[in-house]
């Protein structure tokens, strides 16, 4: 995983336990999280998708994302909502 993806996590409140390879999960994540980040394109991109593979493991997902001046935002971070199956 990216450095990049790793503190977007990680400023959402997500925790990354190394022994067991898994992310603990925060009671209440944050809605809109802002890192620095001095990447290319490509790399912002492909901490984007990891950040994305991770939240969908968790259950989670973002409404959105931005990239200004230096900093990528993930925004409207949420529990996925499962549809029902009749």
């Amino acid at each position: 995983m990216l450095i990049l993806a790793e503190r977007l996590l990680n400023a959402a409140g997500f925790r990354h336990d190394h022994v067991e390879d898994t992310w603990a999960v925060p009671v209440h994540p944050r809605p809109v999280v802002t890192v620095e980040c001095d990447e290319d394109g490509s790399c912002m991109m492909d901490a984007l998708l990891d950040v994305h593979a991770t939240l969908e493991s968790c259950g989670f997902i973002y409404n959105n994302f931005a990239i200004r001046d230096g900093y990528l935002s993930v925004v409207g971070l949420t529990r996925a909502q499962v549809a029902a199956v009749a």
